[in-house]
């Protein structure tokens, strides 16, 4: 598994309630992902702003990007390497255009984001 670790500072993270955590970032072997990934996470601004609110309430369906819960129908039928065994799938818009599509670790995952789509949108 392809994984970008980032170190943050949190005091209210849905992850931990330590003030350390370590989030991570998985791709699912999608090296073509984690590239997309990185060069937004580079260049775009509100890309930036996405994962800061991200890693500060994970599972928040309000706040940057309009978070919306994916139905697991739907995760089950379209994404690839969907874990049911994790938390909600969540989207959140980049743009008018493309969606960043999550998951928030669980259990053995804790503290850890799938990462399925940068890109598109879902419906596509």
């Amino acid at each position: 598994m392809i994984e970008l670790y980032l170190s943050i500072s949190s005091d209210s993270s849905a992850f931990d309630k330590a003030t350390q955590q370590e989030i991570r970032y998985s791709f699912n072997n999608n090296k073509k992902l984690e590239e997309e990934f990185n060069r937004l996470k580079e260049d775009d601004k509100k890309f930036q702003e996405l994962l800061n609110d991200i890693q500060e309430r994970p599972w928040a369906i309000t706040g940057s990007g309009k978070p919306e819960i994916l139905h697991r129908e739907w995760a089950k039928t379209h994404l690839k390497d969907y874990l049911d065994n994790q938390g909600p799938v969540i989207s959140r818009r980049i743009d008018h255009k493309n969606r960043f599509v999550y998951q928030v670790g669980r259990r053995e995952r804790q503290g850890e984001i799938i990462v399925y789509a940068v890109s598109g949108h879902y419906d596509d």
